[in-house]
């Protein structure tokens, strides 16, 4: 399974496919390492960057059908995506900090 900013398709997304667990009821002993995790928001980053360097002018203003509430044009879609990693991030974040364990230090911009 691929992730969803991936897809062309909703419907070809779960959620655990990288871990294989329920995270909010997971004890930490389960829960990815934070090495895991770093090394999954890198994979990600490099992920996106080479899709969003995949695309042409016309890609990005070409109709996003398949996620129609990301926006209304793959440009949209990436804009969309990009914020919303952020947004999964500040919940992996949050939930770190509730268990006591070190938070992940991640940018998009960091080389």
């Amino acid at each position: 399974m691929k992730p969803l900013f991936q897809t062309n398709k909703p419907d070809k997304f779960t959620h655990d496919y990288r871990f294989k667990l329920d995270w909010m009821r997971a004890s930490s002993d389960l829960l990815p390492s934070k090495t895991q995790l770093q090394s999954y928001l890198d994979e990600v980053k490099e992920k996106t960057e080479t899709w969003i360097k995949s695309l042409d002018d016309d890609d990005f203003h070409s109709p996003e059908t398949n996620f129609p509430w990301t926006g209304s044009t793959l440009l949209g879609r990436i804009l969309y995506s990009l914020e919303h990693s952020r947004h999964h991030l500040g919940e992996l974040n949050g939930e770190l900090r509730r268990r006591g364990l070190p938070r992940i230090k991640w940018s998009y911009f960091k080389k």
